[in-house]
Order: structure tokens, then sequence, then C-alpha cells
């Protein structure tokens, strides 16, 4: 049963400050919670609505983890959620190891920057995207909306335990380059992308729809691209921007 100490602790997670204190964030919903599992993830704690029935792809997977499932009220289950309508089952994740500062080790042919995405809607559809196309890499920098936010981990439908995560500021896109990337900078006032030519490794940044990419980044960039149009939009949103691209880019 969890305790009122628990449930306070627990609930205090939906707000960033908790999850950056105790390195830990909640879940909602079954198809989260395996996709947390399959990924190695360690679950600290998984609570239901009572009378909420789970699947038996879940219920097995907790049981080789040894992890109880603990019912909880519906008064108590209100705290652990920011829904309109809750899913019926929560989970507490450790993010310890989750996003790194150290892009040494990153060498994958695509990495995917992205510069102040703002939007929780736009970043968990980007999130989704990368793992879709098999980006793995995915470098933050400091002025991005927080992966672990939990409108970011539901549209992202659990791309988050899929993918790699590393924190830098575009000030220091220069250390990808100087490893070998060559930096391409999406805007709206680049060439072409169906004019890309392929290239061993390749960073694609994408920039905040309103203020687009700052002077550092630009500094740094090897190449300004964009996506033609036919139409009077004014802009093309960000996620959707970002599949165009990524699907380009994968498949020169």
């Amino acid at each position: 049963m969890i305790s009122a100490a628990q449930l306070k602790k627990f609930s205090s997670l939906l707000q960033k400050k908790y999850r950056d204190e105790e390195h830990l964030f909640l879940i909602e919903g079954e198809k989260l919670i395996v996709e947390a599992l399959r990924a190695g993830k360690v679950i600290s704690a998984v609570m239901k609505l009572n009378g909420h029935s789970v699947s038996d792809e879940l219920e097995s997977r907790l049981n080789k983890k040894h992890i109880e499932i603990d019912n909880v009220k519906t008064e108590q289950f209100r705290r652990l959620t920011d829904t309109v309508h809750p899913q019926g089952i929560v989970a507490v994740v450790s993010s310890e190891g989750l996003i790194r500062d150290d892009i040494g080790g990153v060498s994958a042919p695509v990495v995917l920057y992205l510069n102040s995405i703002t939007d929780p809607g736009n970043m968990g559809t980007i999130l989704r995207t990368c793992h879709w196309f098999g980006v793995k890499e995915v470098v933050l920098s400091k002025e991005c909306v927080e992966v672990l936010n939990p409108k970011v981990l539901r549209s992202a439908m659990g791309a988050v335990f899929n993918l790699n995560f590393y924190l830098l500021p575009s000030g220091r896109l220069v250390e990808l380059k100087k490893s070998g990337y060559k930096i391409l900078v999406s805007d709206m006032n680049g060439e072409d992308i169906s004019d890309m030519k392929p290239h061993p490794k390749v960073v694609i940044v994408m920039n905040n729809e309103a203020h687009g990419a700052d002077n550092s980044v630009l500094q740094t960039a090897d190449g300004i691209i964009s996506i033609p149009g036919s139409g009077k939009a004014e802009s093309l949103n960000v996620a959707i921007a970002t599949g165009i691209i990524l699907f380009k880019i994968t498949t020169l």
C-alpha cells in the first residue's frame, strides 16, 4: 500500500523542480509502462485506480521484475496525473543517465539538434518521428522544453525510452563539427533539401519557429537548408518540417 508520504512525493513529480531533485518522473498508461520495461528502465512503483484492469503482458513483465501494483482510490489517483481523462495506471521511473552532458561518444551518421523547441506537443512529435526514422541521437539546447514533461511523454508515445539524449548549448555545436560532423541548419531562406548530398556524418539543426536560428548556430553551420513550398502559408510547423527533413536525410 502506498503511504501518504509516498503519495505526496510521487504527486510532486508532476512538477519539473521535483523531477530534477528526485531524479524520477511519472508515466501514465499501459503503453508507456510497457515501453519503459522493454527498454530496461528502472521502475520503482506502479499504481492503478481501484477496479482498473491491466493486460496480461504488463502483469507478466512487472512480475518478472518483482514489481507490485498498488491500488489507489480515485481522489489519490487524481493527484498522480495531469490529464482530464486518466488512463487508470501510472508508474514512477528513474531518470538517472537519461540525459547526458558528454557528447564525446556520439558517432551516429545522423544526429538531430533541437534548438529552443519549447512546445511540448511539437517536442513529443519530433521524438516520435526520430524513433520512426531510426535517428537515435538527439541533442537538446538548454532552452528546450524538458523531455520528461508529461505532455511530451504522452505525445512521444514511448519514443523517449528508445533514444539517446544529450544536453548541449548551441554555442558548443562546434564540438560536433570538430568530430567530423557537417552541420546543416533548417531555415526559411536556405537551399532546397532536394539538392542535399550524402555525407557520412550530419547534424540536422531544427529551430524555434518564432525565433529561428541564433547567431552562434548560423556561424557554426556548414549549410542552410529549406523545404520548398507552393502555398502561401507563412511557415511550416517544426515537427512536420523535422519529419520531412529526416525522411530526406535517411534516404539519401
